[in-house]
C-alpha cells in the first residue's frame, strides 16, 4: 500500500556548502551528511551530486520494470515519464510532521497518464481525481501525494520531478528570506485551499516548495504551487 510510510525519506543532491542556505532558511544544520532541524530530529541526507530533491518510496524492483520504469543504479529507479526517485529504505527515514520538515509530496510531469498507471501498479495506492490537471495518490480514504499534470512553462521553470514541500510558518517570509540567501522564487507564494506556498530554487539549482498548511484541507485537496487556475 502506497501510505506515509512508503515514502521512506527525503534527500538532497547538492554541494555541502549550500547547507548554509537552508540553516538560514530552516534552522537546519548539517552534521555526517545528514541535515537535520533546530530540535536537532533528522530531517533529509545530503548526497554527493546535483540532482537536487528527491523522495525515496518502498517497492520491489522488478515491479517498477514490469511496469514500465528503469532502474538507475542499486537505489534508484525511474517512472516511465522519467522522473526519478530513491527505492527502498531511505538512509535518513521521514520525520514525523513538523515545522521545516517535509509536509506533502507532488508528482509534477507532463505526462499524467504515465503516473496514474505505474504508481498504484508498483506501490498499490489509490487514485482519486482533484480536478482538471490534478489527482491524489491515497491509501485508503487518506491522501499521502499528489500528482499534477504540469503546463509546458511550469515544467520549464520547476522541471518534471517529485516535488518535496518544506513545512514553514510564514511563506511570504520564508520566499524573501530565500531570495536574500541567493536562492530564487520560481513560483511566488499564493493562496490555496491547501495553503500558502511558493517554489523556490536553492543557490545550488534544487527545486523545492514552502507550505503553510491551511487548516481547512489535507495537503493535496486543493490547489497546489502552478496548479491551473480558471
Amino acid at each position: 500500500m502506497f501510505t506515509c510510510g512508503a515514502v521512506t525519506g527525503v534527500s538532497l543532491s547538492a554541494p555541502a556548502s549550500v547547507a548554509g542556505f537552508y540553516g538560514e532558511l530552516l534552522g537546519w544544520r548539517l552534521d555526517g551528511g545528514v541535515l537535520s532541524d533546530a530540535d536537532g530530529v533528522s530531517v533529509a541526507a545530503l548526497l554527493a551530486g546535483t540532482d537536487g530533491w528527491s523522495l525515496t518510496l518502498d517497492g520491489a524492483a522488478d515491479r517498477v520494470v514490469a511496469e514500465g520504469g528503469q532502474l538507475l543504479g542499486e537505489r534508484l529507479a525511474a517512472d516511465p515519464a522519467g522522473v526519478r526517485f530513491g527505492l527502498g529504505a531511505a538512509d535518513v527515514p521521514l520525520p514525523p510532521p513538523g515545522p521545516g520538515r517535509p509536509a506533502w509530496f507532488e508528482h509534477m510531469s507532463t505526462d499524467p497518464a504515465a503516473a496514474d498507471g505505474f504508481y498504484p501498479a508498483v506501490f498499490g495506492c489509490g487514485l482519486a481525481p482533484a480536478g482538471p490537471s490534478y489527482a491524489v495518490f491515497l491509501a485508503g480514504e487518506r491522501p499521502v501525494a499528489g500528482r499534477l499534470a504540469q503546463a509546458p512553462e511550469l515544467a520549464g521553470a520547476v522541471g518534471e520531478r517529485w516535488m518535496v514541500y518544506l513545512a514553514h510558518a510564514d511563506v511570504d517570509a520564508g520566499a524573501t528570506a530565500a531570495q536574500r540567501l541567493g536562492g530564487i522564487v520560481a513560483v511566488p507564494p499564493s493562496d490555496t485551499p491547501t495553503g500558502r506556498l511558493a517554489a523556490v530554487v536553492d543557490p545550488a539549482g534544487a527545486v523545492f516548495t514552502l507550505l503553510t498548511p491551511g487548516s481547512g484541507a489535507a495537503p493535496g485537496q486543493g490547489e497546489s504551487a502552478g496548479r491551473e487556475r480558471g
